[in-house]
């Protein structure tokens, strides 16, 4: 299976599935923290190169209940509508099993409630 890591640098999901046998590679705009297959940059550059399963971890500064009491500074509201754009970017890739993390929030009103019992879409 081909699985992208998209916004990791740690490297720990991506190695646990190097380790399984799969063909995995993570990405983030910071460089990996261990040695291993790694793209750093925008990974939305590499979302149509035939990955079978994407796990995602998008930034959650903007998106996460625990900001709560900034939500209403200036240009707050843009920065979580590019969070969630960015969001709904990675959800929709072309790419057969899609899984976002994030915490408790703004998803879970602009977007759907969060789900940990089956994969965010399968398609």
């Amino acid at each position: 299976m081909r699985v992208l890591v998209a916004c990791e640098y740690s490297g720990i999901v991506r190695d646990a599935f190097l380790a399984a046998g799969h063909d995995a590679l993570s990405c983030d705009l910071l460089p990996t923290e261990n040695p291993g297959p790694h793209h750093q940059g925008d990974v939305r550059e590499l979302l149509r190169e035939g990955w079978d399963l994407m796990i995602a971890h998008p930034p959650c500064r903007y998106l996460s209940y625990a900001g709560t009491r900034h939500w209403n500074a200036p240009g707050r509201a843009e920065k979580r509508e590019e969070a969630l754009k960015f969001m709904r970017e990675l959800y929709h890739a072309p790419i057969e099993f899609v899984a976002v993390e994030n915490p408790k929030g703004y998803l879970g009103q602009a977007f759907r409630p969060a789900d940990q019992h089956q994969p965010l879409r399968v398609r």
